[in-house]
């Protein structure tokens, strides 16, 4: 824990200071998350989790699951070219786009539904 700890510290003054904001979701690599992992990135500042969970609100933080969205990493775009990035987004053209902070802030009020992320 003490070299998370260090990690997440360092990583949110890195992207705070890039972004000029506070950066508030954690994208877990791999999809793979320990609870000690997101108590530790709730004290440095992390308010939502993104990551293939299941989307819920009854952990430490709360998690914005795949479902929410069209998710992809940067390595899709590598191996599939900007074609299948085009194709990827092509799938959603005219839907509103929400970011994950805004997906999270709504899910930890309570409004979760097919109306807020349909």
């Amino acid at each position: 824990p003490e070299t998370q700890e260090a990690n997440i510290a360092r990583a949110q003054a890195i992207l705070a200071e890039a972004f000029t904001t506070e950066v508030v979701t954690l994208v877990p690599p791999g999809n793979l998350l320990q609870p000690v992992t997101a108590e530790i990135a709730r004290r440095h500042g992390v308010r939502y989790l993104s990551y293939g969970a299941p989307t819920s609100r009854s952990g430490v933080l709360p998690v914005v699951g795949n479902e929410c969205g069209v998710v992809f990493h940067d390595r899709d775009v590598v191996l599939g070219g900007l074609p299948w990035l085009r194709a990827r987004l092509d799938e959603v053209r005219g839907r509103e786009v929400r970011f994950v902070r805004e997906l999270g802030e709504r899910l930890a009020q309570g409004l979760w539904g097919a109306v807020e992320f349909g």
